[in-house]
């Protein structure tokens, strides 16, 4: 037998065996699906109604079996493994997506891609691979692999574009299926029949990697990493984590492979272990949070979990923006909201912080922090101090024993002071009621005075509040903030009664310390409409003296929930300080009430710091549920044992920060991935020791392999990385892949809609005919510089290409809309972490020109969205001057351009 007929003979057991497994695994899952017993919580549990936990449970195993089946029916197997072990004997592994079936197919085994062995997958040929036995450790060498995707024709099990390697040449299979009728030795052939066989066999056998056209708006699926970035996703569970690396090198789907992996049933003890550690009311498999910096990226990743089988729903993948919103909206009382709580507006408009607050980020954060810790602290130093010199026995004994206990403060472990006062806070309540009773009383006599005097004075006060802004100014009382009472009444005359006890208040407090009321302010304008109708001024001394005592032991009743929920007021009073020493903000433009989405990320942080670092206090972590203790349970609330963060070079280091306090203590899990040349925000992390800041134990790992590119644009994007960052690209090809395809496009003077569309228009149809096979256009995308340039670029395209059937559709605000066949136009804001098999960059020069700091990554982050085909386009006649140069990595038409 000849070698290329024993080779044909190999590849035809190889097809035989693999269509047969895929029969097999598919068989067993569609059983499966079909069968109608489920797990029941009865099964688990004897009493269901006291057992929820188990009910829940149980719902989620049947929910992820049904997942694991329909994943199995759909795709039996990702790769065919043949090894050798230290022993001689060849094994075969089919490794799975899912779970595997129970039951093996004769002379095989299965693993799923999950498991320790499922590492195989990702060995190339010539390695080995250690594994633990009962008797031992074996080392299995990698004899041949085979990358598989299953695909069903009327019935019938099929392999396309299998990539084969092993004691032959690197080979792509375009069918397995077509192997096994393409057997010549033995057939009766005449020598037309013979020639034409040949020619089968030719075409359906390619050497090297054949390069996948991408026709469909989705992340590439890449079941099966290489070997390093497989062994990145297997680090443990409590790993931080930071993946860097060039466009293309399968960052996204490494991080969704360890999410993957780190849901699955494969984790190793010390895994178990940490997650049963976290004290989580949620399972597991829910217990995981992951934030996109654009909307779209963040439908574009739901979509490759769906294919993974992790469900992802709103609640588990989020903008940052979004998810900021609602913690400053709903949790901590940043934001204003519709009933009247909150402290600040948020503004996307307004500049409030300077340009060396932007640039740095960490310093800026650092003063904030000790600031309001200094103040807080201070302040109730001050408080205690008040008490301890009352004239009153046991108001002065409270003092003297809270001094005693805020001396003691060790600031690594403020949990232990905390706990001290609180011991206190029965005999404080009880001197807060009393002296309470007596102040209300003297102010209520007042009321009922002026109610006497005119029996519509409520109805009166009411309509002249009723008028008031939603944004009063912020010389409001800073003492009414801190005052612990009932939310204010909104509706009925109870709003103008308490509106009149909040400013006698203010008035006897500044009478007391000898000061005015700000006409401005809230309480400052209704005293000036309540005019006489007050308690006398000897009335107001007395409830201001005693509201100074009341104030005083008011901050000790609660101090933890005061540190924490004080925070956004504090934060007010500190950027006004800065503000007016010229630090940090801007010296204008802004109102007190203005907060910029930065200041809230600021703001964010020093809660959940703060919070987290009380939590850590043993006693403090074991009566969590205490209501002193609330404030810290709604933090504990939004831990999750993962967290991660796709294009992380977009946040901030304070957002990064952000992020990673709300990672479960027990499990500390992080994982982000990045470029810094792709950063494409102001505020973006700018170095790996601004993420050392944040995490200061986090491992950097870095990819350069990059599997998206053609030869060509690899090239392109080299010359544009050296250009902004003055460095080297990274970034390498791999081997044995043909990556030879056309060279990027450029159109100059383009300087009106009409010549944009003309030359666009053109592009197309050249598309089109160089991938005709497909019968449909691929994935193409246009960038404009915004949604309305956008919008116009689509109406005129769409108008152009209407002969050719090709449809044109805006995308605003980064929105997926259309159809796979459509070529879509998005604002280039929204395209990080996307691919398609074309992008078109229109008018870089008129960018240039807008954001000249930024246009060189707009573009380098634009251009390496493309698979193959890339177009740019200018208004002028040249290219930006930073670009000058890079003419010659540029064709006019692909129909001119050439293989080089």
């Amino acid at each position: 037998m000849s070698e290329r007929t024993g080779l044909q003979a190999h590849f035809d057991e190889m097809a035989r065996n693999t269509l047969g497994v895929f029969e097999d695994i598919a068989s067993n899952a569609e059983n499966a699906l079909s069968d109608p017993h489920q797990l029941s919580a009865t099964d688990l549990a004897r009493n269901t109604f006291t057992d929820q936990h188990v009910v829940r449970a149980t719902a989620l195993h049947n929910e992820a079996r049904y997942r694991n089946n329909q994943i199995l029916a759909d795709e039996p197997a990702i790769a065919r493994i043949v090894t050798r072990d230290d022993r001689d004997k060849v094994e075969i592994y089919f490794v799975t997506r899912g779970t595997p079936p129970n039951r093996m197919p004769p002379g095989c085994k299965i693993t799923s891609l999950n498991a320790p062995m499922g590492r195989v997958a990702s060995l190339p040929v010539g390695d080995d691979f250690e594994i633990a036995t009962s008797s031992g450790c074996r080392v299995l060498t990698i004899m041949e692999r085979a990358e598989l995707h299953p695909e069903r024709y009327s019935g019938d099990w099929d392999s396309v574009d299998t990539v084969l390697e092993g004691g032959f040449k690197k080979l792509t299979v375009r069918s397995l299926r077509a192997l096994l009728v393409q057997a010549l030795e033995g057939e009766d052939l005449d020598e037309l029949e013979a020639a034409l066989a040949r020619g089968t066999i030719q075409e359906n056998l390619i050497e090297g990697v054949r390069r996948s056209v991408i026709s469909k708006m989705e992340l590439r699926d890449q079941p099966i990493l290489d070997k390093f970035q497989d062994g990145i996703f297997r680090l443990p569970l409590n790993k931080r984590l930071l993946l860097l690396g060039p466009p293309g090198t399968g960052k996204t789907t490494t991080l969704i492979r360890r999410l993957h992996q780190k849901l699955s049933s494969y984790l190793d003890d010390d895994e178990q272990r940490q997650i049963q550690a976290t004290g989580l009311d949620i399972p597991h498999s829910q217990s995981w949070l992951m934030f996109t910096p654009t909307e779209l990226l963040k439908q574009y990743v739901k979509e490759a979990f769906a294919r993974e089988g992790v469900a992802a729903p709103e609640t588990r993948i989020a903008t940052w923006a979004a998810f900021r919103r609602e913690l400053a909206r709903s949790r901590f009382g940043v934001l204003k909201t519709s009933t009247g709580s909150g402290s600040f507006v948020l503004t996307e408009t307004k500049t409030i912080a300077n340009d060396a607050a932007l640039a740095r980020q960490i310093a800026w954060y650092s003063d904030f922090l000790d600031w309001q810790r200094d103040n807080f602290w201070s302040g109730l130093d001050t408080s205690a101090r008040v008490l301890a010199s009352h004239g009153e026995a046991e108001t002065a004994a409270i003092g003297k024993r809270l001094l005693t206990l805020l001396q003691a403060r060790d600031a690594d472990s403020e949990g232990v002071t905390f706990a001290a006062i609180a011991d206190l806070a029965d005999r404080i309540r009880s001197l807060v009621d009393a002296m309470t009773k007596e102040t209300d009383s003297t102010i209520r006599i007042a009321l009922n005075t002026a109610i006497r005097t005119n029996p519509q004075f409520l109805e009166e006060l009411g309509r002249f509040i009723s008028g008031f802004s939603e944004a009063p100014d912020d010389t409001d009382d800073a003492e009414a903030e801190e005052e612990e009472e009932a939310q204010a009444p909104v509706i009925g005359a109870r709003v103008a009664v308490n509106a009149y006890e909040r400013a006698v208040r203010a008035l006897s407090r500044a009478e007391v310390a000898k000061r005015q009321v700000s006409t401005t302010s809230r309480s400052g304008r209704i005293l000036s409409w309540v005019a006489n109708r007050l308690p006398s001024p000897e009335e107001r001394l007395g409830i201001g003296g005693n509201l100074r005592i009341q104030d005083a032991l008011r901050s000790f009743l609660n101090p933890m929930k005061r540190y924490l929920d004080g925070l956004p007021k504090r934060y007010r009073r500190y950027r006004k300080v800065r503000q007016e020493e010229g630090l940090w903000y801007a010296a204008s433009g802004f109102g007190s009430i203005d907060i910029s989405p930065l200041e809230v990320d600021l703001v964010l942080l020093s809660t959940l710091q703060t919070a987290n670092a009380l939590l850590s206090d043993r006693t403090i972590a074991s009566n969590i549920f205490n209501p002193r203790y609330a404030a810290l349970a709604v933090v504990k609330s939004l831990h999750r044992n993962q967290i991660l963060v796709d294009e992380a070079t977009d946040f901030s280091p304070i957002q990064l920060a952000c992020m990673g306090t709300l990672a479960n203590p027990a499990t500390r899990s992080f994982f982000a991935c990045g470029d810094f040349n792709q950063r494409i925000t102001l505020w973006g992390v700018q170095s790996e020791d601004e993420f050392k800041w944040a995490f200061s134990d986090i491992d950097i790992r870095t990819v350069e392999t990059t599997y998206r590119h053609s030869r060509q644009l690899n090239e392109l994007a080299k010359a544009l990385f050296q250009r902004s960052s003055g460095a080297e690209a990274p970034s390498v090809l791999p081997d044995r892949t043909n990556n030879d395809a056309v060279k990027p496009v450029l159109g100059l003077g383009l300087d009106s809609v009409a010549a944009k569309v003309e030359w666009l228009a053109a592009r197309m149809v050249e598309i089109e005919a160089l991938t005709s096979p497909l019968r449909r256009l691929p994935t193409v995308a246009i960038l404009a510089s915004s949604d309305d340039e956008g919008e116009v670029l689509a109406r005129h395209l769409s108008e152009k290409l209407a002969p050719h059937t090709i449809s044109v559709v805006a995308c605003p605000s980064g929105r997926i809309i259309g159809h796979d066949g459509d070529v879509r136009v998005f604002d280039v804001q929204h395209i990080k972490g996307l691919e398609f098999e074309a992008v078109f960059f229109v008018d870089i020069d008129t960018l240039a020109m807008r954001i000249p700091q930024l246009f060189d990554k707009f573009l380098y982050v634009g251009a390496t969205r493309a698979a193959t085909y890339f177009g740019l386009t200018c208004s002028g006649s040249g290219l930006p001057t930073k670009l000058s140069g890079l003419e010659s990595h540029f064709a006019r038409t692909w129909e001119a351009s050439t293989l080089s």
